[in-house]
């Protein structure tokens, strides 16, 4: 058949069949006369088929079809849809709406033909019709060209912008966007409620930015996880923060931390903060021993370690059970009673840097169970040696500092050279306090008790580092409330050791 004489419900029919199996009837909806298939049930005329007609894809009423597809019709925004896709021009990306632009050249995709009139504008940073091409070569919008470019104020706060209309500046427009997240999450929040709106309103809005959106999100899950680890606000202070997340769940959350702890009356020093992480690291070790034939035994060292006259460093207690815990896994033994001097030696042959974390755990042994285990004799130390390895590691931090441009591992680094230098515990030197130094002709630290002198090459870099700080620590870590970690000093040397 070279030419149908009638398609019906996809079907084609020529002239032969077409007058065998069609005939003249009156339409079932408006009874005017029209030509059915014979036996329809109900038979309707072109202009009720018309109204009747729906897309296939989004079931609006299509007065004029744009494709047929099958024995139904697809709109004239739709029919791009059912379009075969053939490769633009230009990208070489697959399209089915490609077209010749001013019916010449190459068919292109309409992002390739969007390129060529529209691009972002380099005065108002909308995307628009391309007007002209300043200086640098980038485009401009017809409202930024010419001689007299349009503006206009920002709505919200006065702030001029470039470009013609109403919309807010770039920093207000960032504001309203984080203020509808936080009208989306303020539903799903309780008794932090509050908190978050207010530390969103100090925090992220104060200087917004492009990604304040996220940062909301990122605060509101973070306030709804304080509520479920912290049922009730009567409950909440600092103590209870620091023992509810881990130290790097809170290193993840610090500007809600530090906004949370300038609300406390109580802030924690770090002595307390410290002692909270090492009770939290405590709790798991004895969690991991507990799935050990030994674990009760190893609770019962914790606890004689806790109930001993002499107070114990929290510190100190989980190296003496973490030493504990590396013998018995070595050992394989079942019992600690079962222990026996090989384990021991065999242990400190392989860590020898444990022996007196070791020790507690033996005496130990012996008053409760009369078992008796010795560890090795220490060596006697070679104080010469030492104070001549302490003075190259100084020196070796001095001209590490002094060729120093980054001021954050200049001030860790600084930090380890007062801690050899003067035999100061280096959590002390880190919790240093801007009233705790005193800058003349010399800088000297905690006047008011110590009173140390730093000598001339040391006070020469600490006045460079650290001279304008007024208030605050000296050494602030990433929460500049707060000082800097141990750790962080420790790797800071760690890696300039590897250096040299």
């Amino acid at each position: 058949m070279l030419k149908a004489h009638r398609i019906e419900a996809g079907v084609a029919y020529c002239q032969a069949c077409y007058v065998r199996d069609f005939e003249r009837v009156a339409c079932s909806a408006c009874g005017s006369q029209c030509i059915a298939k014979l036996h329809d049930p109900a038979p309707l005329c072109h202009d009720c088929m018309v109204e009747r007609r729906r897309c296939v894809r989004c079931r609006r009423p299509v007065p004029r079809a744009g494709i047929r597809v099958g024995a139904e019709f697809a709109c004239l925004s739709c029919a791009p849809y059912f379009r075969e896709k053939k490769a633009c021009s230009e990208c070489g990306g697959l399209s089915s709406q490609l077209f010749r632009p001013e019916g010449a050249g190459e068919p292109i995709c309409p992002s390739c033909a969007n390129k060529r009139t529209h691009a972002t504008c380099a005065r108002c940073t909308r995307y628009r019709p391309i007007g002209t091409i300043n200086e640098s070569g980038r485009f401009l919008c017809a409202s930024c060209s010419g001689e007299n470019p349009d503006e206009h104020e920002c709505p919200d706060c006065g702030a001029t912008v470039a470009g013609k209309g109403s919309a807010p500046c770039q920093k207000c427009s960032s504001r309203r966007g984080g203020r509808k997240a936080m009208a989306a999450e303020e539903p799903h929040l309780g008794w932090s409620k509050d908190l978050f709106i207010a530390f969103c309103e100090e925090r992220l809005l104060l200087q917004p930015n492009t990604i304040v959106r996220t940062r909301v999100a990122r605060a509101a899950a973070f306030f709804g996880d304080l509520e479920k680890r912290i049922p009730h606000r009567v409950n909440f202070d600092a103590h209870a923060l620091h023992r509810a997340f881990t130290a790097e769940e809170l290193r993840l959350t610090q500007s809600a931390v530090a906004f949370l702890e300038e609300r406390f009356t109580a802030t924690l020093s770090p002595e307390e903060r410290l002692q909270i992480k090492e009770e939290r690291l405590i709790e798991q070790l004895l969690a991991n021993a507990s799935a050990h034939l030994w674990g009760n035994d190893l609770r019962e060292f914790d606890r004689a370690l806790r109930e001993a006259s002499r107070p114990l460093a929290a510190r100190s207690r989980r190296s003496y059970l973490a030493a504990a815990m590396g013998l018995l896994k070595h050992a394989s033994r079942d019992r600690i009673q079962d222990l026996a001097q090989d384990d021991v030696d065999g242990y400190l042959r392989r860590r020898p840097g444990q022996c007196a974390s070791l020790s507690p755990l033996v005496s130990w042994i012996e008053k409760r169970h009369a078992l008796k285990l010795t560890c090795p004799a220490k060596r006697k130390r070679d104080d010469a040696a030492r104070e001549k390895k302490l003075l190259v590691d100084v020196d070796a931090i001095m001209r590490a500092l002094e060729a120093s441009e980054n001021a954050s591992s200049a001030r860790a680094l600084l930090a380890a050279a007062i801690s050899l230098l003067y035999r100061l515990p280096l959590e002390h030197v880190v919790a240093l306090q801007a009233t705790d130094v005193e800058i003349g002709d010399n800088v000297v630290l905690w006047p008011a008790t110590g009173a140390i002198q730093l000598d001339d090459r040391v006070g020469l870099v600490f006045r460079k580092w650290l001279g304008r700080t007024e208030a605050g620590p000296m050494f602030p870590g990433r929460n500049k409330t707060r000082p800097m970690s141990v750790d962080v000093v420790r790797y800071q040397v760690s890696a300039l050791n590897s250096a040299n």
